[in-house]
């Protein structure tokens, strides 16, 4: 099935982040369930590699309590691993419920608020020290004025 943009929603993440000139910058995947390791994370890499040959600058696996990052590289060990907690905090908070329990379509929906919110920082705003990895590493920058997909929505 193609859908948004001629992506591939056979082998698309849950979510498609685009910058500002419209081009595909981003495949963000989610998993609601809690503790799992850069091990996994990196099994999940290697998989969906395999699947899929679509080449973008990141791809984010975002777990409820950890955010898996791969910058311009079709490696498999993650480029950096962050906790989620300082990042999706108020986000649990606002809809009643904790990153231990939360379903999937829900934290889905949490991680998708929280990318939007993410687009929509100015430039020269001040970054909050939980965010400085994604100003160091581009993340912020490449999603400015930008648009958040889901793919089940995008075909």
């Amino acid at each position: 099935m193609i859908g948004y943009d001629g992506v591939s929603m056979t082998t698309a993440a849950d979510l498609l982040l685009f910058d500002r000139s419209d081009e595909l910058v981003a495949l963000v995947d989610t998993d609601s369930v809690h503790g799992r390791t850069a091990q996994w994370a990196a099994e999940f890499r290697r998989g969906r590699l395999r699947r899929s040959r679509m080449f973008v600058p990141f791809h984010l696996l975002i777990t409820s309590d950890r955010l898996f990052l791969w910058k311009e590289a079709p490696t498999i060990p993650p480029t950096l691993t962050v906790r989620t907690e300082p990042l999706l905090e108020g986000y649990f908070a606002q809809l009643g419920v904790s990153p231990e329990s939360v379903r999937q379509r829900t934290f889905q929906n949490i991680v998708y608020m929280w990318l939007v919110d993410l687009t929509w920082l100015r430039p020269g705003t001040p970054i909050p020290p939980e965010l400085a990895w994604a100003a160091d590493c581009g993340f912020l920058e490449s999603i400015n004025d930008g648009l958040v997909r889901s793919a089940n929505l995008a075909a």
